[in-house]
């Protein structure tokens, strides 16, 4: 069952020029030590970095939370196996945040040309799972009034 959907454009240039502008201060505070790894390892680096970033605002639409809570860059983390298929990872309060309402599956798409980055995520949880965040939530609701 669905839980979650997110999806966002980044201007591959934007990327850049803030890469440029503030440099390794900026890398770090958005990207994780692989990440920078795997985007610096290749020519296109920019294109990969622009993609992270679209994954990363697509994960935090699909959370429903954005930046304004407390997660943080760095609290998702694209990944890629070996046959170069990207993987999502979450960190610290997004990770909390996905346990507590059950996600069990985070799909990640992403697709780049020279002057744009796309990627879409799909956060999943079982009908249990679903079922079980939505009544403790009403509970809550309840308890409250």
């Amino acid at each position: 069952m669905i839980s979650g959907i997110g999806i966002d454009l980044v201007h591959v240039a934007s990327v850049a020029e803030s890469i440029q502008h503030y440099g390794d201060q900026y890398l770090e505070r958005v990207f994780t030590r692989d990440e920078i790894a795997y985007c610096g390892a290749v020519p296109s680096s920019m294109q990969r970095y622009a993609g992270r970033i679209a994954a990363k605002e697509a994960a935090m639409k699909a959370l429903a939370t954005g930046l304004d809570s407390g997660v943080d860059w760095l609290d998702f983390e694209v990944t890629n196996e070996p046959s170069g298929e990207p993987r999502l990872r979450a960190h610290g309060l997004a990770a909390e945040i996905l346990r507590k309402k059950g996600v069990y599956t985070m799909r990640v798409s992403l697709s780049h040309l020279p002057e744009y980055a796309i990627a879409q995520v799909i956060f999943e949880r079982s009908r249990r799972q679903a079922l079980l965040y939505w009544l403790r939530r009403l509970y809550r609701n309840r308890t409250a009034e």
